[in-house]
């Protein structure tokens, strides 16, 4: 991941964080191991997200009982 996209990773313990200065499609491999990768696909944070309170939103709440 750090060397061809130019990120640095912070590791501690299992646990990898970074931070994106643009939208990004990755492929993170862990020990070389390339067959068995994290993609990650990093949109654009939203400027307007859609709010519960919405007309358009519907939710699904879960039921109990």
């Amino acid at each position: 991941m750090t060397r061809l996209a130019g990120i640095a990773p912070v590791r501690n313990g299992r646990t990898f964080t970074f931070v994106l200065d643009r939208p990004r499609l990755l492929a993170i491999e862990v020990n070389g191991d390339r067959f068995r990768n994290l993609h990650l696909f990093a949109n654009e944070i939203e400027t307007a997200p859609p709010q519960p309170e919405d007309p358009d939103v519907r939710q699904k709440v879960p039921q109990l009982g």
